[in-house]
């Protein structure tokens, strides 16, 4: 063939899964594949698109086919926090495939402190996250976020200071623990049981938050809306890693799970998770839209301020035969301030996101979102199943 549409090119990502169907190492013989069993020039962009939908709704062929590359990706540390989401989400009855992703990379942190219980110091990084439809009119979640942030952070707590005392007894234990000569009677010993109480019983809360300045581009898909972005934030993450603490049993967003867990065996008793308290970001922002067209229509370019705020949860639900399975939740509000009433009556000061899924340690998921961003026009709601990989 000598044309290929611009959305066969697109499946040259895909060019790893098409070899596993075929046997074949390019579009074009895949093309010929199809040319030869009588389907139609016209017809190959839409059964290629068929196929692999269909391949993409088995979790275990994403699996198969990019388990090779990804693990040697992996051993590179610049996409170190890199996660991708493989997905078929489906909307108002129509079916899309995408990509959802997200990556950090610190670039450089300066320490005040660093001890075992304190830390401060300063960091400059970047950060990407967003949603890609392979169809770009079939995209519920069209919100691009790149930029870069300079923040001051600091941590403390998470462990008791320790006496002398306290460090005779954990030796005196360690040295009776090394007697043992097999794992079930190990963790079947009164000093294993012991030695485990005495780490909970030294375990406090942690406080992190960080103060920051940074500058954002916020675009859809194909870049034809775009937001410049200028930000000061606050960030907060309070952890209590005693699971008998007071803090602990105020996560009440960890309750219902806690209820999982001991049903499934995975904890001895109901007790919800301190280390799992949500994470809290609020933003004050001045944006530019002069680039989104929108915004043109209606005469509103000017720079405005925003205030927006995110909060994120993530639990253990069961862990059986260690097969974890975990939930997590996302939560985004933003706000423009002093918005017009021509801006009020169109929606476009105000939008709220949810999303919450379950994902297995193979990185197989399922979540659903409702809600819209800032460049949704109405609410949806979203249901998508794929997989998931951290690097």
């Amino acid at each position: 063939m000598n044309k290929i549409s611009k959305t066969l090119i697109v499946y040259l990502f895909f060019i790893t899964l098409t070899n596993n169907i075929f046997g074949q190492t390019t579009i074009e013989d895949v093309v010929k594949t199809f040319e030869g069993i009588g389907i139609t020039n016209s017809n190959i962009e839409a059964e290629l698109f068929n196929l692999l939908k269909s391949k993409l709704n088995d979790p275990k062929t994403l699996n198969f086919v990019f388990k090779d590359t990804f693990e040697q990706i992996k051993k590179n540390d610049l996409l170190k926090n890199l996660n991708v989401k493989f997905n078929n989400f489906n909307v108002d009855s129509i079916s899309a495939l995408g990509i959802s992703y997200s990556y950090s990379k610190q670039i450089k942190t300066n320490y005040f402190e660093s001890g075992s219980t304190n830390k401060s110091g300063l960091d400059l990084g970047f950060n990407l996250d967003g949603s890609i439809s392979f169809n770009k009119k079939y995209n519920p979640n069209d919100f691009l976020r790149s930029n870069i942030s300079f923040n001051y952070f600091s941590s403390y707590g998470g462990v008791s200071a320790s006496s002398d005392e306290i460090t005779n007894e954990f030796r005196e234990l360690r040295s009776k623990l090394m007697e043992y000569e097999n794992l079930d009677s190990l963790n079947n010993s009164s000093e294993w049981k012991t030695f485990l109480n005495k780490i909970v019983e030294n375990l406090d809360n942690q406080i992190y938050f960080q103060v920051g300045l940074k500058a954002s581009l916020e675009s859809n898909q194909d870049f034809t809306l775009k937001n410049y972005v200028l930000s000061a934030n606050l960030g907060l993450d309070i952890k209590a890693w005693n699971r008998n603490s007071i803090l602990s049993q105020f996560n009440i967003f960890d309750w219902p799970f806690a209820i999982t867990r001991w049903l499934t065996g995975t904890d001895d008793n109901i007790y919800p998770r301190g280390s799992s308290l949500p994470t809290f970001l609020f933003d004050l922002s001045y944006v530019d839209p002069s680039a989104d067209p929108t915004r043109e229509s209606i005469k509103e370019t000017k720079s405005y301020p925003r205030f927006s705020f995110e909060a994120g949860f993530k639990t253990l639900v069961s862990n059986i035969s260690d097969n974890p399975l975990y939930f997590s939740a996302d939560a985004r509000y933003y706000k423009e301030l002093n918005a017009s009433q021509v801006v009020k009556d169109l929606n476009l000061d105000e939008s709220i996101y949810f999303v919450a899924a379950l994902t297995h340690k193979d990185g197989f998921y399922v979540s659903y979102a409702t809600g819209k961003l800032p460049y949704d026009k109405k609410n949806d709601e979203v249901y998508s199943i794929g997989f998931n990989y951290n690097f």
